[in-house]
Order: structure tokens, then sequence, then C-alpha cells
């Protein structure tokens, strides 16, 4: 059986799931393999297709053991065809990560580590986060900073596009696993993020309330 870890928050559930199994493997999860092997046809790269089957793999997890299909809208948003959660999932290099709620809107992110975030940081952190980061130059600054935007853009979508304008973290002290607020400054509405920073990937996620 395919290893993986569970986190319940409120009456979300997230499973994640190391992307290091094969095809084979992963397939021997499913209850009805044959139902994904046209999809696979499609995907012409080998991580793609075990990053499209890790993904089911963790959301039967976090289902308890059940096995739903996925749709998206038009906007690309993934969405269960039987509308009984709200999901939302990533994937990086070291595995794949899926969320799921019985009513309400989800985001998540996992990041494997990436020196990139030192080239790219100036366009995703506004004046203040900027000022923050060049206090310390804490390296987990970026990590969580990078993820926790991207949970957020799952939920709000293309109208915060604009990373550094448009996401403002308020201050927080950076933990290996702790939570932090965001402002969508368009609609001065606040949102609360939790995070967690492995050896190998961070992950960020967030509920939108009611």
């Amino acid at each position: 059986m395919i290893a993986s870890q569970l986190i319940t928050y409120q009456q979300s559930r997230i499973c994640i799931v190391e992307n290091r199994f094969s095809i084979d493997e992963l397939l021997a999860e499913l209850s009805e393999p044959q139902l994904y092997l046209a999809d696979l046809e499609k995907l012409k790269q080998e991580h793609r297709k075990r990053e499209f089957l890790g993904i089911r793999i963790a959301l039967k997890k976090a289902l308890d053991g059940e096995e739903k299909e996925i749709e998206y809208t038009y906007d690309g948003k993934p969405v269960l065809k039987d509308g009984s959660h709200k999901i939302s999932f990533s994937h990086c290099q070291s595995c794949v990560a899926v969320m799921v709620h019985p009513t309400l809107e989800v985001g998540i992110d996992v990041e494997a580590p990436s020196n990139k975030l030192e080239r790219i940081y100036t366009r995703f952190l506004g004046k203040e986060e900027l000022a923050a980061f060049e206090r310390n130059r804490d390296f987990d600054f970026l990590r969580i900073a990078w993820s926790v935007k991207e949970a957020m853009y799952k939920i709000i979508g293309d109208t915060a596009y604009n990373f550094a304008e448009q996401l403002r973290i308020l201050p927080f002290e950076i933990e290996k696993e702790g939570s932090l607020y965001v402002i969508h400054t368009d609609t001065n509405k606040k949102y609360k993020l939790k995070y967690l920073l492995t050896d190998t990937f961070t992950l960020a996620y967030c509920i939108e309330e009611e």
C-alpha cells in the first residue's frame, strides 16, 4: 500500500502522497484502474502520468476510500463530478497534495524548495513583505510567502493574478509549522492560511470561510 500523510483541518482533509511510485504501483491502488487508462494515454510524459494518478489516490484517501471523478470548470478549476466536496490539489517533484471540504472552497499548494525564489521574489512580494524579508534574508520566508499566495490564488482565481499588489501577508513568525493571515486587497477580505515546511516540500492551505 502506498504510504500517505493525512492532515485534518476544521472540516477539511488533506492527503499528501510521495511522488516516487511507478505507474503500475499507482494503478494498483485504484479499484477500477481501467477508468483512467484513456486519460493516461493522452499524457506523454511519465512524470505527468504519475502526478495524474497520485492526485486520484490522494483524493481517494482524503475521502476515506471513495473514488470520485474529477472535472474542470471553464476556467480550469477542478471540481468533483458529483459535487459532494470542494477540492483543490497541487503537485511538485516530491509529492502531490489534495484538499477536500464538504461545503467551503479550499486552496492548497505544495512546492519543492527551489533557489529560483531568490531570483523572482521581487515579483511576488509587496513593499512591506520585501522589507520584512530584507531584515534577515530568511529563505523560509520566501518559501512560505510563495506557497500561501499560490494557495490563495487557487481560491480567488484570476482576479488575484498580481501577487505583490493584490495579496498582502500580515506580519508573522517563521516556524516549521504555523499560520498567518493574508489580505486580498481588492476586497479587503482577510484569509487565514496554515503552512508546513519540511526538507522536501512547502505546504500551504486555506479554507474560504463563510
